[in-house]
């Protein structure tokens, strides 16, 4: 397993009782979208309030995509989004914040 946390955003996540995957898994699902539900899993994004920002937070179960690596498993969806976002902090291209990542 993999965990990410945004050193920029450890001590106010900690502040506010989120310290690691379960913490974030168990938010309330007040969904910002429709979940998306597709071959055996689903995905959507919730919103968290946390001081004076609101946190969107991407949640999804058994939601993945087959790759020529991984034809039969595939990969989980976030981990090609958290990677392009990843580039694109790189490349200097206006983007989101990841805060928390857990594979």
């Amino acid at each position: 397993m993999i965990e990410y946390v945004n050193p920029l955003w450890a001590k106010k996540l900690s502040q506010f009782h989120l310290k690691g995957f379960a913490d974030f898994w168990d938010t309330g699902n007040h969904w910002f979208e429709k979940v998306n539900q597709r071959r055996e899993g689903w995905s959507g994004v919730i919103t968290k309030q946390i001081g004076d920002q609101t946190l969107f937070i991407k949640k999804q179960h058994n939601h993945s995509f087959k790759t020529w690596l991984h034809p039969f498993k595939g990969e989980p969806t976030f981990k090609r989004e958290f990677d392009c976002i990843q580039r694109l902090q790189k490349l200097n291209i206006p983007t989101l914040e990841v805060i928390f990542w857990h594979s």
